[in-house]
């Protein structure tokens, strides 16, 4: 992330203690959704869900990216 995207030691620190906690809180969502989503109705709209968070996490990223690029 240094070489790559010029981040500093604070930069890395936040990425690097933020993917252990993401790492945290999808086991912890994939217990809760295993336990709720129990038809196949709920897993489906639990699926289309996903998909939009992806979308609103890939360009939340890629916003940051392009304003300090």
């Amino acid at each position: 992330m240094r070489k790559h995207y010029g981040l500093n030691d604070k930069a890395i620190q936040f990425f690097t203690v933020h993917a252990v906690a993401d790492q945290e809180h999808t086991a912890m969502a994939s217990e809760i959704i295993a336990k709720h989503a129990d038809n196949e109705r709920q897993q489906e709209l639990v699926r289309d869900a996903a998909r939009h968070m992806v979308r609103y996490k890939i360009a939340k990223f890629e916003g940051i990216y392009n304003a300090y690029a």
